[in-house]
C-alpha cells in the first residue's frame, strides 16, 4: 500500500490517491517540509524586539504587541489633518460627554497661563493705552463689583432671618 507524498507524512493511503488528507496535499502544494505553521521572524517597528509572525498575522503594522500597535498608530496619524466629516462625528461622538470633577480640573490646569490660545505674554490690557479701558476704570469696576456683593450677601441674610 503507498504512503502519503507529503514529505513529513508518512500514512497509508488507498492506490488512486496521492495524499491521505487535503490538509497534506496543501502542505505539498505550498512546499512546506513540516506540519509546523508557517512563521517568519520580523522586527517591531516601534521598540525593535524581535518577534515571531504567522501564516494569519494581521497585514499592516509589523508590531511585537498591542501596545506597540497602538503606538504605531499614534505615530501614523499624527501631524495629518482630519477631514470636517470627521470633526463631525468626533464632535457628536463626545456631546453629552460628562467629564469628572478631576478630568475637568486637568483640562483647566492644560490651558492656563502661556497655554492658553488668547495669551499674549502676560497682558489683560494694552500698556500703550490704546485699549478699551485702564487701570483706573479696572479700579473702580472692581470696587463696584465688590460693593454689589457685598449687598447681596447682606439682603440675603435679612431675607433668611426674616422668614
Amino acid at each position: 500500500m503507498p504512503i502519503c507524498q507529503f514529505v513529513a507524512c508518512d500514512k497509508d493511503i488507498p492506490e488512486h490517491r496521492r495524499f491521505c488528507s487535503q490538509r497534506c496535499a496543501n502542505l505539498h502544494r505550498w512546499k512546506r517540509t513540516s506540519f509546523e505553521p508557517w512563521s517568519k521572524m520580523e522586527i517591531c517597528t516601534v521598540c525593535g524586539k524581535e518577534f515571531k509572525t504567522t501564516r494569519n498575522y494581521r497585514r499592516g503594522f509589523k508590531t511585537c504587541s498591542k501596545k506597540c500597535e497602538g503606538e504605531a498608530k499614534r505615530q501614523d496619524k499624527l501631524g495629518k489633518p482630519l477631514s470636517e466629516e470627521h470633526k463631525r462625528k468626533v464632535s457628536i461622538a463626545h456631546t453629552g460627554k460628562k467629564l469628572s470633577r478631576e478630568h475637568r480640573r486637568k483640562i483647566g490646569l492644560g490651558v492656563r497661563g502661556p497655554r492658553n490660545r488668547q495669551w499674549i505674554d502676560g497682558r489683560s490690557y494694552e500698556k500703550k493705552g490704546d485699549a478699551d479701558y485702564n487701570f483706573e476704570f479696572t479700579r473702580v469696576l472692581k470696587e463696584e463689583v465688590e460693593g454689589i456683593q457685598v449687598w447681596l450677601q447682606k439682603t440675603r441674610e435679612i431675607h433668611t432671618f426674616t422668614c
